[in-house]
């Protein structure tokens, strides 16, 4: 099967599909959307390999709605994919950051036209899972065995922050300003630092689950996925910067991955087989 891209120009009262960029059976990863101009928008899209990665680490833009993909081998020498949907993350429609497994992080300053590693498995071989910055000085990065690894200086030096003592593997990121911080783990924890990733405190646990995506719309609003044996597909919200979570109900028992938060009351989540939530209220 063929990967699909999803796309919406109505906010989601109907949604079309186009064929994604890559080979048959190879999954399209993480996306990221953003404006190059006023009338053109880029579609950013990077490859998973979950069936065999034989390829090199490749992301793939469009900015006509799909019709002609480009292509671009980030790392040709080797065999880097990327591993979580947090994989890829914009800045603007300049600054993106791209991570893999090994440990690697590439970084392009023209919108995904070209890239360059910032990071080549020196600081830590684990699979690296999701990447976010606060802006374009501040930015951690997460991965499997509790791995956080953080930047100062916009990606140009990359250093260990402490781990997730006790965790498997982070998931997500969500870095506020060069203080705060909050990440998602493979064991159903939200952890939250106030020091810059020096220290970390749990804020919510979801026993027997996993917390697979988180996004701060600010420092007190924040949204994010959860799924456990049964129910799949929990959506949290937090309006008090992660010191308590209220569960939304969901018409799904899926698989959600992945979740945009657009104010306190709405909010967007995807996951397995096609499917797209709206929250609003």
């Amino acid at each position: 099967m063929t990967a699909q891209v999803f796309y919406t120009y109505d906010k989601g009262v109907n949604w079309d599909n186009i064929t994604g960029p890559f080979a048959a059976q190879e999954d399209v990863m993480s996306a990221v959307c953003f404006s190059i101009d006023g009338d053109t928008n880029r579609w950013l899209v990077t490859r998973g390999a979950e069936i065999a990665p034989t390829n090199p680490a490749e992301v793939a833009y469009t900015d006509d709605g799909g019709y002609v993909w480009a292509a671009v081998d980030v790392e040709a020498a080797g065999t880097r994919y990327a591993v979580d949907s947090g994989a890829l993350f914009a800045l603007d429609k300049l600054h993106i950051w791209f991570v893999t497994s090994g440990g690697y992080i590439f970084f392009s300053d023209d919108g995904g036209a070209t890239w360059e590693a910032q990071s080549e498995g020196t600081v830590t071989v684990q699979n690296l899972n999701a990447v976010h910055f606060a802006d374009n000085q501040f930015g951690m990065a997460v991965g499997n065995a509790g791995v956080v690894l953080k930047s100062v200086d916009g990606g140009s030096t990359w250093s260990a922050a402490t781990p997730i003592v006790g965790a498997t593997n982070v998931l997500t990121v969500q870095v506020i300003d060069q203080y705060n911080a909050y990440v998602g783990t493979a064991d159903g924890h939200v952890y939250m630092t106030s020091n810059g990733g020096t220290t970390w405190t749990s804020k919510y646990q979801l026993v027997g689950g996993s917390v697979d995506s988180i996004h701060a719309v600010n420092k007190f609003v924040l949204w994010a996925v959860a799924n456990t044996a049964a129910p799949l597909g929990r959506i949290l919200r937090s309006r008090n910067g992660g010191y308590s979570w209220e569960t939304i109900t969901t018409p799904t028992n899926t698989g959600l991955n992945s979740i945009h938060g657009l104010d306190a009351n709405k909010a967007w989540a995807v996951g397995n087989d096609g499917v797209i939530i709206k929250v609003s209220g």
